[in-house]
């Protein structure tokens, strides 16, 4: 069950970063929305995912953070950048504890980094 103050977040999972099915946990408490496995577009530069989350209050889970942190603006997404040495298990329990301490509108306009380390 979900914390007295949980918060439903709207995530846009980026190309390189596990589909929802393999976070089961974060699948069920949170709109999650794979870029290729559910809207079928691969290969979109940064600006146009970083638009489109924006446009539609996702936050951006990616790999690719460098890039991404660029593109962050205070009105715009907000960017989670993942460590590429997680593996599913770990992004799904680590994006959760993050997103439990942050509203959606902490996390818009922000960028985060969720590493291995603990």
């Amino acid at each position: 069950m979900p914390p007295k103050h949980f918060h439903k977040h709207y995530l846009l999972l980026d190309e390189g970063v596990p589909t929802r099915k393999y976070l089961p946990t974060a699948n069920k408490r949170h709109i999650i929305k794979h870029i290729v496995a559910d809207l079928n577009l691969s290969g979109l530069e940064d600006t146009v995912i970083y638009f489109l989350a924006s446009k539609f209050n996702y936050i951006v889970i990616t790999l690719n953070g460098e890039d991404f942190k660029l593109l962050v603006t205070k009105t715009g997404a907000g960017v989670i950048a993942l460590s590429s040495h997680l593996t599913a298990k770990q992004i799904d329990t680590k994006l959760l504890a993050h997103l439990r301490k942050h509203t959606p509108n902490q996390c818009r306009g922000n960028f985060f980094n969720l590493s291995g380390e603990t």
